[in-house]
């Protein structure tokens, strides 16, 4: 690898993530959940101007209604044309118009790229935890009140206190290693794969949304853009070190003659609501060409079904350099354990997949 252009990318990476969702001050976003935006939908709440964070669980390009997008029980994100929001991503939008119709929501939107979760986001459960504090203190007495009204100050306080600053949590994450391979496919085409690694030296679990490579010049011209990318593991926890990276990204129209770098562009966010699989008895086996294979089992040892679980690798050589990545899908249910298989290419074409020594495999999904 060239050590001028790794350099170059290891510089910018923390830089990037960053300061990335720097450049307009965030919002705050009015419902952190498709959960309770429906309800309060339901409840009759007029939500036209609010924002609010969802989940894209399925996409429906070409419905009746538009581009449509499935969120919660009953809601259908609707827009004119491909909003760039990838399935199983979470998106924040501002609402601009509702309709329903048999049950459901058909909702008209804006984007927003700078929202954020605060103390006034509703939540589903922050609405549920409210609904219990009231329905407790209906239960008290007049005799009890004053104890009950001092117990809860007191808790509130305490909980204050101990509430942790994702802002500042944030900040502390760290590049620390970057790769990028550009090599010649068998076809005659030009590709490049490329790939950043974060540590969380934070104390919350970190994950990240809209993730883009910008490819660019010596002279900062942009020359192509990727956000076709995935991370490994897809929540990164405290202390440990994530993947994010994209493979065989085409650049046959792409010229190279003066330089060619990667920057990161995207947000860094708290990850929350996310599962994990135990895995146990993993092993690799090298293939034909670039192919490895990942074989191992996994326990659900959550009180839920997960069709979704995305278990997925990183290959090592010896010396503990990345050579490459893969991913896939798998179903788990509830206390089950189950053997999995997942296989992908290396890096680049120009790699020798007989170098790879070890491999690192994680099983996640989000839990919404």
């Amino acid at each position: 690898m060239n050590r001028r252009i790794k350099g170059v990318i290891c510089s910018l990476l923390f830089v990037v993530l960053v300061i990335a969702g720097c450049g307009k001050s965030s919002v705050v976003l009015d419902y952190g959940d498709a959960e309770s935006f429906e309800a309060a939908l339901n409840a009759g709440e007029n939500l036209e101007g609010k924002t609010v964070r969802f989940y894209a669980s399925e996409l429906h390009p070409d419905s009746a209604m538009g581009y449509n997008i499935w969120a919660g029980e009953h809601l259908n994100f609707i827009s004119s044309r491909n909003p760039d929001i990838k399935e199983g991503s979470t998106a924040d939008v501002k609402v601009t118009e509702i309709t329903s119709s048999l049950g459901s929501w058909f909702i008209k939107y804006e984007k927003i790229d700078n929202g954020t979760i605060g103390d006034s986001t509703i939540t589903s459960a922050s609405a549920n935890t409210d609904k219990g504090s009231v329905e407790e203190n209906t239960k008290t007495d007049d005799s009890s009140a004053a104890g009950e009204t001092n117990t809860n100050v007191a808790q509130a306080t305490k909980d204050e206190s101990s509430k942790v600053n994702v802002e500042e949590e944030l900040d502390k994450i760290e590049a620390v290693d970057a790769g990028m391979e550009v090599f010649d496919s068998g076809y005659g085409g030009k590709y490049v794969s490329a790939y950043m690694a974060i540590k969380n030296n934070s104390s919350i679990n970190i994950t990240f949304s809209d993730m883009r490579f910008e490819y660019v010049d010596d002279d900062g011209k942009l020359l192509s853009v990727d956000d076709y990318l995935n991370c490994i593991p897809e929540a990164i926890k405290p202390g440990q070190t994530g993947y994010i990276y994209s493979y065989y990204h085409s650049i046959d129209d792409v010229d190279l003659s003066n330089g060619f770098t990667f920057k990161p562009d995207g947000k860094t966010r708290e990850a929350e609501n996310f599962y994990e699989i135990e895995v146990s008895d993993p092993s690799f086996s090298v293939g034909s060409v670039m192919d490895i294979k990942v074989i191992g089992r996994g326990t659900n040892n959550t009180d839920k079904d997960h069709s979704l679980a995305e278990p997925g690798a990183v290959f090592f050589d010896s010396d503990g350099n990345v050579m490459g990545f893969c991913y896939g899908i798998e179903s788990f249910d509830a206390g089950q354990t189950k053997a999995f298989e997942i296989s992908g290419d290396i890096l680049s074409r120009d790699y020798d997949p007989k170098k790879v020594s070890r491999v690192e495999v994680y099983i996640q999904g989000n839990d919404w």
